[in-house]
């Protein structure tokens, strides 16, 4: 089932003004027999598909693993990158029956900040969720750097399994791109960290006419500000 959240996210002065929209699906939607009907129910027939059946990324896609937490499990603080054909430490080597068509699933590092950036950037993105063990609070969702104000485990059709839990789907406001999705834990005591895994990424290109990169608040504020002072002026 298919649940939608319209967000409008303003911070004055120091943040982004974005607007997107927020689709997340139950775990049922996936038929790794039928992926045509999957992706038809994801609303991403005609996207991009990273299914991590391999090393290579897609170009222009960068995955961040970052550990800023004191922890037992790896060296603190730590940043893993994963892109084009260099792993740092992160494989493709975790095979799962619930992972899709290819059957792969992508495990990253254990950590507590999970991040994926586009060099271009994209109107919408997609990705398949799994083996949440409710380390570190609930996830936070953050789009272009910015929270959402949303929680993994607390959207509808989350199933708390040691599967797929869930799949998220964000799309950009007219004239407006995507550059980064993450996902981050909420709270700061030792070892909350974890080795999320993700499959089935999927995301669409922006068009090359009438998409611009969100402005700064502080520009969008100025420009605010002189068309003020220049309807006063008029009258």
């Amino acid at each position: 089932m298919k649940k939608i959240l319209m967000i409008l996210s303003i911070f004055i002065g120091f943040s982004n003004v974005f607007a997107f929209t927020i689709s997340y699906f139950s775990p049922s939607v996936f038929n790794g027999s039928n992926m045509t009907a999957t992706n038809q129910a994801l609303g991403v027939s005609d996207y991009m598909f990273e299914d991590f059946d391999d090393n290579t990324l897609i170009p222009g896609l960068t995955i961040t693993a970052t550990v800023n937490i004191p922890n037992s499990y790896m060296s603190y603080p730590s940043t893993r990158v994963h892109q084009g054909s260099s792993t740092s430490g992160i494989s493709t080597s975790s095979i799962a029956s619930w992972a899709g068509n290819q059957k792969i699933i992508y495990p990253q590092v254990v950590a507590n900040i999970h991040r994926f950036d586009f060099a271009q950037g994209i109107s919408s993105f997609g990705i398949g969720i799994a083996e949440i063990d409710d380390i570190g609070g609930p996830h936070a969702i953050y789009v272009n750097g910015q929270d959402t104000g949303l929680r993994v485990e607390s959207l509808s059709g989350f199933v708390r399994t040691g599967g797929r839990n869930l799949y998220v789907r964000v799309d950009a406001g007219t004239g407006e791109q995507i550059t980064s999705f993450a996902l981050q834990t909420t709270t700061t005591n030792t070892n909350d960290v974890e080795s999320l895994f993700f499959s089935h990424l999927a995301f669409k290109e922006a068009p090359d006419v009438g998409v611009t990169s969100v402005p700064e608040a502080n520009t969008f504020f100025l420009c605010m500000t002189i068309l003020f002072f220049c309807v006063i002026i008029k009258k």
